[in-house]
């Protein structure tokens, strides 16, 4: 038996294959299942799920090294403020040194006597 070599097999392959035509409007067709398809996938999918991805696609496109830097800032930015907001309002424990706070109550001034004939106001 002559069996064809594989370049000879891919040769009259790609012949037969340059004679197909695909049917009228087959590239319309696969495009609107494709899209179908993402729908209905998107549709399936958490919306957290959705959120997670675009928010790594969008790192992916700025790059490793702004994504560190950026975290990095971020994280400096909150240790900073916690540590500012610590030292600046110091907390303790009550009963250990603490001081009780004493409020004074604080009586309105009472308004001046209202002159007569004045309309709107009261006769005392």
């Amino acid at each position: 038996m002559n069996h064809p070599t594989p370049d000879e097999s891919l040769t009259k392959l790609l012949r037969l294959k340059a004679q197909e035509q695909p049917p009228e409007g087959y590239a319309e067709e696969v495009l609107t299942r494709v899209q179908l398809r993402q729908r209905e996938d998107l549709l399936q999918r958490s919306a957290r799920g959705l959120l997670w991805e675009r928010v790594g696609t969008f790192l992916d496109s700025l790059g490793r090294r702004r994504v560190v830097y950026a975290l990095a800032l971020l994280y400096l930015a909150v240790v900073v403020g916690l540590w500012t907001g610590l030292t600046r309002f110091p907390v303790s424990a009550p009963g250990a040194g603490a001081q009780p706070v004493h409020l004074e109550t604080v009586t309105p001034p009472t308004p001046p006597a209202e002159e007569e004939g004045v309309p709107g106001t009261k006769e005392l």
